[in-house]
């Protein structure tokens, strides 16, 4: 099973809801014989949110280079474009 992207509304992040979802969904997943549960590496960079929030559930931890997008079609250039940014803004904060 592969994880892609998820957010939390900060305002009730104190409620951990990213964390009870994604113990519902490995518990699915068991129970649906994965014997994989992706949750995209981890960046390179130091004390990342993301990177704690994914360290939470254990397993082996993988270093990725980051998304790599290839568009199909003419129009998703501008869409591919818009989530680099959005990736470059998110590795800031």
């Amino acid at each position: 099973m592969h994880y892609i992207w998820g957010a939390v509304n900060r305002q009730f992040s104190r409620l951990c809801v990213g964390e009870a979802l994604q113990w519902a969904v490995i518990e699915w997943a068991i129970n649906q014989n994965c014997k994989k549960y992706d949750l995209e590496g981890i960046s390179s960079k130091q004390n990342s949110g993301v990177d704690k929030f994914k360290k939470k559930f254990g397993g082996e931890v993988i270093v990725c280079s980051g998304i790599q997008i290839y568009p199909i079609y003419k129009g998703f250039g501008v869409f591919a474009g818009i989530i680099k940014l959005y990736c470059a803004m998110r590795s800031k904060f």
